[in-house]
């Protein structure tokens, strides 16, 4: 058999191909950006927590 020669295709489906990277592209930005915006929240309620029992056992003394 004879190696089938490479093909771009039509420029429409290229096009297409270029929507659905950028998309998923977004997409994963998108994800990031809330993974992050999670992790800031964790150390955020940490250092709360933690400011808290300090201010507690200050209190307490």
């Amino acid at each position: 058999m004879k190696p089938r020669p490479f093909q771009l295709g039509n420029s429409e489906n290229f096009d297409l191909d270029l929507d659905k990277a950028n998309s998923s592209s977004m997409n994963l930005d998108y994800i990031n950006s809330r993974y992050n915006k999670l992790e800031l929240d964790k150390k955020t309620i940490r250092k709360t927590v933690a400011f808290k029992a300090k201010a507690e056992r200050r209190a307490k003394k």
